[in-house]
């Protein structure tokens, strides 16, 4: 079983949490914005069956082409919000949601792309992966040519 579904609304990164002092403690929270942030996305997320067991995200952040930037649809988008940042609000929001998975430590692998479109938004495909995925021998091999002194360059 799978999940393939998308986000309409504009790509948004996680900030970093904040702090205050209550008391003699230390009170750690989310920025009251990426609260906000996430639960549009998870808003947006269509109902259907919790996954279970080992996942694979794919990820696509489109990105509004801005007026002074000479970029096509599809070119890569190299400037912030950083991919990291996104990804973070993005599986945090569809654990938050209840409608994909129970938890996010679920995921095991992860393809994700940032790009320039006409119409911001976020692409999301949730599969199963198997013990041996071709991400995961990808992987291998490249570490494995790297570590035995047989990489390129």
């Amino acid at each position: 079983m799978s999940r393939l579904f998308h986000i309409p609304l504009p790509p948004r990164p996680q900030l970093r949490a904040r702090a205050t002092r209550r008391g003699k403690h230390a009170v750690v929270y989310d920025d009251p914005k990426s609260k906000a942030d996430k639960e549009a996305f998870a808003a947006a997320i269509t109902d259907g069956e919790l996954l279970e067991g080992p996942l694979r995200v794919l990820l696509l952040f489109v990105m509004q082409i801005p007026k002074s930037v000479k970029a096509e649809p599809r070119d890569p988008h190299v400037k912030k919000p950083d991919i990291d940042n996104l990804i973070k609000l993005a599986l945090d929001a569809m654990t938050q949601s209840g409608k994909v998975w129970e938890d996010d430590n679920q995921v095991c692998e992860l393809v994700v792309r940032k790009e320039y479109g006409e119409t911001p938004m976020t692409a999301v495909s949730v599969e199963h992966v198997s013990k041996i995925s071709i991400v995961a021998r990808i992987l291998r091999r490249a570490f494995c040519q790297f570590f035995t002194g047989q990489a390129n360059g």
